[in-house]
């Protein structure tokens, strides 16, 4: 491997925590309801981002069984990435 990141890795990085924002920003509200807010938001974060990747893998027929400890740890990095995109999206009200 000459290169860390590839422009396909990248963009499948971006993509995925681009989709774990968009789902946990819609659906959390709903989840907390469903959960009576029990739920902290970066666990429901990690578990979406975690089936995002496992599906991603699935889809691409990349899935085998030694992979599930590498979907985890990708789901680690997509939720963190989509929590920082959130911060950043909505900064804290001053006043």
């Amino acid at each position: 491997m000459d290169r860390l990141f590839t422009v396909e890795m990248l963009a499948t990085l971006a993509g995925a925590i681009f989709a774990v924002r968009l789902v946990v920003e819609y659906t959390k509200e709903f989840v907390d309801r469903w959960t009576g807010g029990k739920l902290p938001t970066f666990l429901y974060a990690l578990s979406v981002a975690y089936f995002v990747i496992y599906g991603a893998s699935a889809l691409t027929h990349q899935l085998s069984g030694g992979m599930w400890f590498a979907h985890l740890f990708n789901g680690f990095l997509i939720a963190v990435g989509a929590g920082v995109m959130q911060k950043k999206a909505d900064p804290p009200q001053q006043g």
